[in-house]
């Protein structure tokens, strides 16, 4: 119930959002693999060491034909972007040379700021430049997510596509390659900023590339983009029963570009985990349908149908006084809700990471009785969160925080407590789709999918 309700309002609020050796789907260790990468990947600190083959003839082939195994490593290259040390280190291994972490890595993240890593490498007659776009350990990034904009593709992920393509064309500038063949990939965000980054490069003339040229590989990517358009060379793999997958939704007129490839596969799922780390428990996915009533029991056919409907109820229209908390277009997200998110976010990130672990514990050891309390109660929200701020010495207007806090609970408690509603019917399953986005389902989905 604890793991539920943290999870359920991180997306409410986001609307969105030791090495242990193991084995890959094709039963060999990773570290028999020609490039690995440690890090945490799942609900724990425990850091996992993932394997990858890689070979410069994955370069050789026309970009618009799916490579299974130019996916695995570019999925490696999208953890190995997690840190300055582990993208030089993965690149350096796979015999790049000219390798630029983003002056990003350097410097505490910013609301506007993105992290990437170029690199280069002489195939044949072809220059190839690797573009790893940072998708974890990003901070304060994280509050772009949340600002979609009123109008245009969505504003946070056209921002840092737009400081990546800065970065992109002053390194061939500096560079002087000739002959490009580009290869770009991102994980969660920075999937959506390169599925942005991709059709910018696509549609436009900035870069002296061709299209077969051009290998895009995303993962879990939020969609971004107002026009859909499907490019053969850019490659979506997204886990269908993860739910920022899902997002944005296109009800606000938000894509992907390129060709989604879905690697769910609900029957295979627990095998392929528990062939990877036994000790991982995954949580449990209830197909039935809330009731709301009726006496015939109906089942999601999928995950995926599940998201879609919890999507939908939070979309709902709002009559009345709860207008102002209504969501169901994106001009309505953007005037209603958004504002908020922003300086709450903003607010949250801007302290310290002890201060961040406090707040994130103390919700974590709270009742069920004491965290609903905390929503029911009139300035609930605020009274828990002021005192970490106050003696965290950032500066803040009080009166300013305890409005937008009241904002976050109303739209909670609206329309009859809908959204609280439809949270609380949706429990299990929301833990299951949030639980989806971690790297280790995806790579284990990914490896099999790719074996």
């Amino acid at each position: 119930m604890k793991k539920f309700l943290i999870a359920a309002l991180c997306f409410i609020c986001a609307f969105t959002i030791a090495c242990a050796p193991a084995t890959t789907p094709d039963g060999r260790k990773s570290s028999d693999k020609d490039v690995t990468v440690s890090m945490a990947a799942w609900t724990t600190d425990k850091e996992y060491e993932f394997g990858f083959d890689y070979d410069d003839g994955y370069f050789s082939g026309n970009a618009n034909v799916f490579n299974k195994d130019l996916a695995m490593i570019s999925f490696g290259a999208s953890l190995a972007s997690s840190l300055k040390e582990r993208s030089l280190d993965f690149f350096t291994t796979l015999g790049f040379d000219n390798i630029k972490p983003s002056d990003s890595y350097d410097v505490p993240p910013t609301a506007n700021s993105i992290g990437y890593t170029l690199a280069h490498k002489k195939i044949a007659d072809k220059n190839v430049i690797a573009l790893a776009i940072r998708g974890f350990n990003y901070g304060s990034e994280w509050v772009s997510n949340v600002s979609v904009g009123l109008m245009g593709n969505h504003n946070g992920f056209e921002q840092s596509a737009n400081t990546v393509s800065e970065g992109l064309l002053s390194y061939l500038s500096e560079n002087e390659y000739d002959n490009l063949t580009l290869w770009i990939t991102g994980y969660s965000r920075a999937g959506a900023v390169a599925n942005v980054l991709a059709d910018k490069i696509l549609s436009g003339n900035e870069v002296d590339v061709l299209s077969g040229n051009v290998f895009v590989y995303t993962f879990e990517a939020p969609k971004a983009l107002t026009e859909k358009r499907e490019y053969q060379n850019v490659f979506n793999m997204v886990n269908s029963a993860d739910m920022v997958a899902h997002l944005c939704p296109e009800e606000y007129g938000l894509y992907r570009c390129g060709t989604d490839v879905d690697i769910y596969s609900y029957e295979k799922l627990a095998n392929l985990v528990k062939a990877f780390d036994s000790s991982i428990v995954l949580p449990k996915f209830n197909f039935n349908k809330p009731q709301n009533g009726s006496s015939e029991q109906e089942q999601f056919e999928s995950p995926s149908e599940f998201i879609e409907y919890f999507i939908t109820s939070l979309l709902k229209e709002m009559q009345g006084d709860d207008i102002v908390y209504d969501i169901s277009t994106r001009e309505n997200f953007h005037s209603n809700v958004e504002p908020t998110l922003l300086y709450t976010l903003n607010l949250v990130f801007s302290l310290k990471a002890a201060t961040i672990n406090a707040i994130v514990e103390d919700i974590k050891s709270m009742g069920f009785i004491a965290l609903a309390t905390l929503i029911y109660d009139e300035n609930g929200i605020y009274n828990f969160l002021n005192p970490y701020i106050a003696a965290d010495g950032v500066s803040y207007e009080p009166t300013e925080l305890q409005a937008q806090t009241e904002t976050i609970r109303k739209f909670i408690l609206r329309d009859n407590y809908l959204t609280l509603g439809v949270v609380a019917a949706s429990k299990d399953n929301l833990v299951y789709t949030v639980d989806m986005h971690f790297p280790v389902i995806t790579y284990v989905l990914l490896a099999d999918y790719c074996k």
